[in-house]
């Protein structure tokens, strides 16, 4: 994406003292692109799209946003974003019409009054517009921070994972709206995510790890690059039992979750042989097309569950050292 990239990036570093959180990072997006981040807690999806918001600035490389330089010109990249953060930044305290009109009024909307009511039909919160935010559901409230984000009608709507803490219910409605109101102002849409369903629904996928873009592609593609279906096996002994296929097969077998998972060519042939190995010692055996979590395995070593449990891991041990400092 290089000919109509709305947004371009090159060799992208953010580093925090001794912590570089995005590590030369590169990739472009092109105009009306939904392009997904995935990568678990802590992999530098946020740093990143806080520098490309020009809430962040960077340490190296360099980044622009439709046309204009992060560095050289935030005042043109705000002026052309929209943006939902992880966490509210309505005011509670005014009403889902006010809130919108406040922002329409900062950016200048023409026919304000028109538009706010356009959005709030548009979002279904037309008979919630005059009620204070205070008093929304959690749905209702990042249903009308989309709302604010594409009042202005960006040319680009960043997404800090939008749907973070919904239920199954309002995390397909904010989709269908995001997808729906980007598609008919040819919005470009960057969207931070660790949810697997989120990304499966967009245009590309970019896998970030630790700080590096590890692969960028389609969803289709990044599968396909496995090369086959997904055997997991179940058995009482699956490290054992990923040394034995190791060297018998020559195929590569990794643990997760308890299981051994096998990428082959075809199940037809290795099932045979899995059951020649270890014939009533197997529990269970499951065969599957690739997943993004599986591409994901194949080209960290992990799974994005592991680093939200390492990140978590951090976190406490992070405040347990500060708890002993304060004497708490």
């Amino acid at each position: 994406m290089t000919g109509n990239a709305v947004i371009e990036v090159s060799g992208l570093i953010k580093r925090f003292d001794d912590l570089v959180a995005v590590d030369g990072v590169s990739f472009s997006v092109g105009a009306g692109e939904v392009f997904g981040f995935l990568g678990p807690n802590g992999a530098g999806k946020t740093t990143t799209l806080s520098i490309l918001a020009t809430l962040l600035r960077p340490t190296a490389g360099s980044a622009s946003v439709a046309g204009c330089d992060v560095l050289e010109n935030p005042a043109g990249v705000r002026r052309e974003i929209g943006i939902v953060f992880q966490e509210s930044s309505l005011d509670t305290k005014l009403t889902a019409r006010e809130n919108l009109d406040f922002h329409a009024r900062i950016y200048g909307v023409g026919d304000r009054k028109a538009r706010v009511a356009e959005m709030l039909a548009f979002m279904e919160l037309s008979d919630w517009g005059d009620r204070l935010v205070e008093r929304l559901s959690g749905g209702m409230r990042r249903r009308l921070e989309v709302a604010r984000a594409l009042l202005h009608r960006p040319r680009v709507l960043f997404l800090d994972e939008p749907t973070l803490g919904l239920d199954v219910q309002n995390r397909r409605k904010i989709w269908d709206y995001l997808l729906e109101g980007a598609r008919v102002d040819s919005t470009t849409v960057f969207l931070t995510t660790h949810d697997l369903h989120e990304a499966e629904r967009c245009h590309r996928v970019g896998i970030i790890d630790r700080g590096r873009l590890v692969v960028c592609g389609t969803p289709a593609e990044l599968k396909s690059s496995l090369g086959g279906s997904v055997v997991r096996l179940r058995c009482a002994d699956p490290e054992g039992a990923a040394r034995t296929i190791m060297s018998t097969t020559g195929l590569e077998a990794k643990l997760e979750d308890g299981s051994v998972v096998v990428v082959v060519d075809s199940p037809a042939e290795f099932l045979p042989e899995v059951m020649r190995l270890f014939g009533a010692a197997v529990e269970a055996i499951q065969v599957e097309e690739p997943t993004l979590e599986d591409v994901f395995l194949a080209l960290t070593g992990h799974t994005l569950r592991d680093d939200e449990e390492r990140s978590l891991g951090a976190w406490r041990t992070a405040h347990a050292a500060t708890a002993r400092r304060d004497g708490r």
